[in-house]
């Protein structure tokens, strides 16, 4: 029953992703600012963990056992902001509702990660002190007399930690509140919007998200999606779900701020902005790659390139988008899903995208979800390197 579900799951996705449209969505993702808090996350046992890997050097197996009996479906849950979303008829409400569980329920079947321990807390200050084994947050008073947000949407007291301030002149600690319920059974939430700010005016922006607490590896532990009133329609369902996954994307891993997050699993450490990005300059024109080990073996097989050296990253975008940086390049990815803008429904998840999951060190995969991604296989370098490709080609 179980198998048929899944079956049927996927089906209902990739009807989804492969539907023609004349619909167009433009993402501004890396016109937002986005405002990150790192924070520590209870975890039962974590192989990101020096201290927990180094008591295990002389034991590989138990090692390499832990790390794979530790991930878990991940567990996505979604908040919706009751000023912004609270106002809206319920049709509309519905439809939201729709699109985030059926591409939360696609995330779900080939994402796994270690889980969080408890329920999930978010920190109320965005400080982080550490001494000893206490990691704790501390701030003065005057941070907590506004309300807590994530982007546009408000944070309640009963996701936050416990929260402590401290006085300017005494610097003794004072609890402020105590910890609330948290947001039970997840690794990571979403806030939802529904508002036209930050969206473009001419309804080319169908949504957009950002990335707003990641835990002590880097991993996006709270995000927002913000949907736009001049351009959400509801008779464009196949091509909102694909945007909506293009969105979440952009919090879980696709992001030019996530970047320098990633964690190398070999040396249990971050790996830093130089070993993901690499730049190469061609006629003055900045052309960046993602190079961290499976996307760059990926690229190397699909295109028939064997010098390649990552798999490239947008470059091109007018003064009205946000695609620079934190999308696959459109002229060697159309129709890829994590394209900057989407021009139809037709989409797919390749294994560029799941190896970019991947790769980030937070997450494990199953490979049996991507598409068949035929754009540019086989093609050569020319088609990487080269000045422009033939939409008709492969």
């Amino acid at each position: 029953m179980l198998s048929s579900c899944l079956i049927s799951l996927h089906l209902i996705i990739c009807t989804v992703l492969a539907h023609k449209h004349d619909q167009h969505h433009n993402c501004i993702h890396d016109q937002i600012q986005h405002d990150i808090i790192q924070q520590h996350i209870k975890y039962k046992h974590h192989p990101l963990d020096g201290s927990e890997m180094n008591s295990n050097t002389n034991n590989n197996g138990k090692r390499n056992l832990l790390q794979s009996s530790q991930y878990k479906p991940i567990r996505i849950r979604p908040y919706y902001d009751p000023p912004t979303f609270g106002i809206l008829p319920n049709a509309q409400k519905i439809y939201i509702k729709k699109l985030l569980s059926t591409s939360i329920l696609y995330l779900e079947q080939f994402l796994s990660v270690v889980p969080v321990e408890g329920p999930l807390l978010i920190n109320r200050c965005q400080r982080t002190w550490y001494y000893d084994e206490f990691t704790y947050s501390v701030c003065p008073l005057s941070e907590y007399t506004h309300p807590i947000k994530c982007q546009y949407a408000t944070i309640p007291d009963a996701h936050m930690a416990e929260s402590w301030y401290y006085h300017e002149t005494t610097k003794q600690s004072t609890l402020y509140k105590p910890a609330g319920s948290g947001i039970d059974d997840a690794d990571v939430v979403i806030y939802v919007t529904y508002s036209d700010q930050q969206c473009v005016m001419d309804g080319g922006t169908i949504a957009w998200a950002s990335i707003c607490n990641l835990d002590q590896y880097g991993r996006p532990v709270a995000g927002t999606i913000n949907f736009c009133p001049n351009a959400l329609q509801a008779n464009y369902w196949k091509f909102d779900v694909g945007v909506t996954l293009h969105e979440l994307m952009h919090i879980l891993v696709m992001s030019n701020t996530l970047f320098p997050y990633f964690y190398d699993l070999t040396t249990q450490q971050m790996r830093g902005e130089s070993n993901t990005i690499m730049d190469e300059f061609q006629s003055g024109t900045r052309n960046a790659y993602i190079i961290t080990p499976e996307v760059a073996q990926i690229a190397k097989y699909h295109f028939g390139c064997p010098s390649l050296m990552g798999a490239p990253l947008e470059n091109d975008g007018s003064s009205n988008l946000g695609t620079i940086g934190s999308h696959w390049e459109s002229k060697s990815f159309q129709y890829e899903l994590m394209c900057g803008t989407i021009y139809s429904a037709i989409m797919y998840v390749s294994e560029f995208t799941l190896a970019l999951l991947q790769d980030s060190g937070w997450y494990r995969v199953d490979y049996n979800y991507a598409d068949d991604f035929p754009w540019g296989e086989n093609q050569g370098c020319d088609f990487v390197y080269g000045d422009c490709a033939n939409r008709v080609s492969k």
